[in-house]
C-alpha cells in the first residue's frame, strides 16, 4: 500500500488546481524535479489514489451534457427542504436544455 507524505499532498493540490501543469512546473510548485514529480505521480496512479483527470466543460454549449438525478431527503421537514433548497440555490440553474427541445428551463427553487 502506498502512503502518501507531505509532498505527495502538494502535487495532488496542484493536480487538482490544474490537472495539465507540466512535470516541470509541477516539480517548481512542489520543490522537486520533473521527473521525481512524474514518478511520485506514476506511483500514486497504480495505487489508485489517483484515479483519473478530468475536464471541465461548458454546459452550455451546443453539445451539452444532459444528466438526470434523483434526490432522496433523509426528512421530508420544513427544515430539511429549507436546507436543501439554500445548498442547491449554491449552483446556477437557469439555462438548462432538456431533452424533450425545450431550450431553456427555470427550476421551481
Amino acid at each position: 500500500m502506498y502512503e502518501i507524505d507531505a509532498i505527495d499532498r502538494k502535487i495532488i493540490r496542484q493536480l487538482r488546481l490544474n490537472s495539465r501543469i507540466s512535470n516541470v512546473d509541477l516539480g517548481k510548485e512542489v520543490g522537486l524535479s520533473a521527473s521525481a514529480c512524474l514518478r511520485r505521480i506514476a506511483l500514486m496512479e497504480r495505487a489508485g489514489i489517483i484515479k483519473g483527470y478530468t475536464a471541465l466543460v461548458d454546459m452550455l454549449g451546443e453539445d451539452a451534457i444532459a444528466v438526470i438525478i434523483q434526490i432522496t431527503l433523509e426528512r421530508q421537514t420544513e427544515e430539511y427542504l429549507n436546507r436543501f433548497e439554500t445548498a442547491v440555490r449554491k449552483y446556477p440553474a437557469d439555462r438548462l436544455k432538456t431533452p424533450s427541445g425545450i431550450p431553456h428551463v427555470r427550476l421551481p427553487w
